[in-house]
């Protein structure tokens, strides 16, 4: 997934959290005003309703600090490291093996080469050796 999906994503699971703890406050608050005063027991919010508070505000904190940069950690820092120095491990392969490739193509090139001129050369001296003792017989026959 993309950055762009992940934060989708948890901005549409952050909009449904938010949303359910509206309507647990709004039941809590309804709860207090039923009209109901035989009961004198203080009442302290269930611990959904506190999780979903301190959902809310760690989303809202999150809003705040969203386009400000959070210094990497340690274990960040070496992760990444790790990762950038592997990928320049692996583009180094990539670089030989394709050097390694291209000379290979380079010397198969100049082999075909020399075997097509070699081929060539004796072509053309069968030729000439042709067209001579042509010459020699029409030389005999006259």
């Amino acid at each position: 997934m993309s950055e762009e999906e992940v934060t989708d994503k948890c901005n549409a699971v952050d909009s449904m959290e938010y949303e359910e703890y509206i309507g647990l406050e709004q039941l809590y608050l309804d709860d207090e005003n039923d009209g109901n005063d035989d009961e004198e027991l203080p009442r302290e919010p269930s611990s959904s309703i506190v999780t979903k508070r301190s959902l809310v505000e760690t989303q809202q904190s999150r809003k705040r600090t969203k386009g400000k940069e959070n210094p990497p950690n340690e274990d960040e820092k070496f992760y990444r490291s790790e990762r950038l120095r592997k990928m320049i491990k692996q583009e180094e392969e990539l670089f030989q093996l394709k050097c390694q490739h291209e000379e290979e193509i380079h010397n198969i090139t100049i082999e075909h080469l020399k075997q097509k001129y070699k081929l060539e050369i004796r072509a053309a001296t069968a030729a000439a050796e042709l067209s001579k003792l042509n010459l020699l017989r029409q030389q005999n026959k006259n």
